[in-house]
C-alpha cells in the first residue's frame, strides 16, 4: 500500500477549495518568465488530476505521473467532464517518480503539493532529480514547491483537526506531526473517519505521510548535481523571497 490509497476516495473532497486553477496560472508565468515556450508537461504526482485541465485549457499536453492507482482512477473520471479537445491533451500513467521511463521527452516538468517533501532521503531525492532530467529536452524547466525549513522549524508542526462534508459525505481528519530534525522530516498519522450520509455506514482510514523539509541551498546543490541550475526561489504563489511565515516555497529550475 502507498499513501494516497485509502485516502484517495475522499481526497476531492477534503481539497475541494484548493485553487488549482489559480496554481495552473502561477505555474505558467513562471515558465514565460523563463521565455519557454512550453508545449508540453511532464507533472509528477499529478494526484486526481486537479492541474491537469487548467493546464490544458491554457495550451499544454499534459502527461501526468502517479504511483497511486487509486488516485488515478479518479483523475481519469475527472477527464470524463471535460469536452474531447481537452481530453486529448491529457495522459495519465502509474509510476514512482523516482525511477519511470516514458521514451520520450518534455518542455518542463512540474511538482505541486509537496511532491518534492514526499522524497525523504537523499537517495531518493537525487533519483528523482536525475530521471525528471532524463525526460526534460535541452534548456527544459522544472518547477516544484516544497516544505520551506525556516518556516517549519520557526513555527512548528501541530495537531489539526478538520470536517469537510458535501451532500453525500461528511469527513473528519485528524493530522498529528511529529518532528524528526536529525532526518530534517515531520511524521505525519493522518486518521479519517468518513461517513456515508444515507446510510450512516463509517469507514475509518489511517496513513501515515514522511515529509522532508528543505532550505534553498540543500536544493541548490542536489539540482545542480543532477543537472539542473536554479533561476528563481520564491515564496509559493508569489515572486518573493520565502521568509519564516511562508511554509510553502517554491524553485524554477532550468536544464544545463
Amino acid at each position: 500500500m502507498t499513501v494516497f490509497s485509502d485516502y484517495a476516495a475522499c481526497y476531492d473532497l477534503v481539497y475541494r477549495d484548493k485553487d488549482y486553477d489559480g496554481e495552473a496560472a502561477h505555474v505558467c508565468s513562471l515558465l514565460s518568465a523563463q521565455s519557454l515556450n512550453a508545449g508540453t508537461v511532464l507533472e509528477l504526482g499529478c494526484g486526481t488530476g486537479g492541474h491537469a485541465v487548467p493546464l490544458a485549457t491554457r495550451g499544454f499536453d499534459v502527461t501526468g505521473l502517479d504511483r497511486s492507482e487509486e488516485m488515478l482512477t479518479l483523475a481519469r473520471q475527472r477527464l470524463g467532464h471535460v469536452e474531447p479537445a481537452l481530453q486529448r491533451r491529457i495522459h495519465f500513467a502509474q509510476a514512482d517518480i523516482q525511477d519511470f521511463k516514458l521514451e520520450r521527452r518534455f518542455d518542463a516538468a512540474m511538482a505541486l503539493f509537496h511532491v518534492i517533501s514526499y522524497l525523504a532521503d537523499d537517495g531518493a531525492l537525487a533519483s528523482a532529480l536525475a530521471c525528471i532530467r532524463s525526460h526534460l529536452d535541452g534548456q527544459g524547466v522544472l518547477v516544484f514547491d516544497f516544505w520551506h525549513a525556516p518556516a517549519v522549524l520557526a513555527q512548528r508542526p501541530e495537531t489539526r483537526e478538520r470536517t469537510f462534508e458535501d451532500a453525500n459525505t461528511r469527513v473528519m481528519r485528524r493530522m498529528r506531526p511529529r518532528l524528526i530534525a536529525d532526518r530534517r522530516c515531520v511524521s505525519i498519522d493522518i486518521e479519517i473517519e468518513s461517513m456515508d450520509k444515507l446510510s450512516g455506514a463509517v469507514r475509518s482510514i489511517r496513513e501515515t505521510h514522511l515529509m522532508r523539509y528543505f532550505d534553498g541551498d540543500e536544493l541548490r546543490d542536489a539540482l545542480h548535481a543532477a543537472g539542473f541550475d536554479v533561476h528563481a526561489l520564491s515564496a509559493w504563489m508569489s515572486h518573493a523571497p520565502p521568509t519564516e511565515e511562508d511554509w510553502s516555497a517554491c524553485v524554477v529550475a532550468r536544464a544545463r
